[in-house]
């Protein structure tokens, strides 16, 4: 089988993978050869994958994963691959810290300009 990762601006592939394991909503699943074709949604984990080297991870944002034929294709906000499991902890730690921080963020503006629209609706309804 065939491991394509793909985000915006990186493309992840992996030749020849014996297995997949990942996470959907209902819970994990498992990947072998001769697997039947499926899609399914994929949430923010960390999959992992069997080689010839042995055992790697990539950890992946949600995202959407299509099964088709030998190769499993991937398509997310953002992934991260390595062969060391703690390093990849702390880069996905890092990555998911910025974006709550980002939505945060986001969420005040929002908020600031909701109470700037208001007053100045007050305004206009006072005339």
């Amino acid at each position: 089988m065939i491991l394509k990762v793909i985000t915006p601006i990186n493309i992840i592939t992996k030749e020849k993978v014996v297995k997949v394991i990942g996470e959907d909503p209902d819970g994990s699943f498992g990947i072998l050869p001769k697997h039947i074709d499926f899609v399914t949604k994929i949430v923010p984990t960390i999959l992992v994958y069997t080689d010839e080297k042995g055992e790697g991870y990539i950890g992946v944002d949600e995202g959407i994963l299509v099964k088709q034929h030998d190769v499993i294709q991937i398509s997310v906000q953002a992934a991260f691959e390595s062969r060391n499991l703690g390093q990849l902890h702390n880069e996905m730690d890092i990555y998911f810290k910025k974006q709550e921080e980002e939505k945060t963020g986001l969420e005040s503006t929002k908020l600031e300009l909701d109470i700037v629209k208001s007053f100045y609706d007050l305004k206009v309804l006072s005339k």
